[in-house]
């Protein structure tokens, strides 16, 4: 499973540049509030790419040596990074480039998500070493 996670983060990452490059070169006309929810999203996105590759490599490194909890919660911990970026940060891009506000009610369903990939990141902490 860790390298589905660690292609989505690669992925996912290289989307987030993508995403800023366009925010430096491509926005203009945008108004300063519009521009520092897009940034945020930007931020956000490539911050959270991160954490999902360093999800996926602690797969990686503790193969063999973390218990079902731990590989559990590593794998929802990369689960809420992705699923917190595509609300959170789409949302607000959507919001930005459309001019519309259908899916703002998603930004604080996404921003928990993202809390939760790193509540689930350190649980993933009890499992490491563990028996069970």
């Amino acid at each position: 499973m860790y390298r589905i996670w660690l292609f989505l983060a690669g992925l996912s990452g290289c989307a987030a540049l993508i995403a800023a490059s366009y925010a430096a070169h491509g926005l203009t006309g945008i108004a300063a509030p519009a521009m520092k929810n897009y940034e945020t999203a930007s931020l956000q996105h490539v911050l959270h790419s991160i954490a999902m590759a360093i999800a996926a490599g602690l797969l990686i490194a503790s193969d063999g040596r973390r218990s079902g909890f731990g590989t559990l919660v590593l794998n929802l911990s990369a689960f809420a990074f992705l699923a917190g970026i595509i609300l959170f940060s789409g949302s607000l891009y959507y919001e930005v480039l459309r001019g519309a506000q259908n899916f703002r009610q998603f930004v604080p369903v996404g921003g928990s998500l993202l809390m939760a990939g790193w509540v689930a990141l350190a649980l993933s902490a009890l499992g490491i070493g563990r028996g069970g």
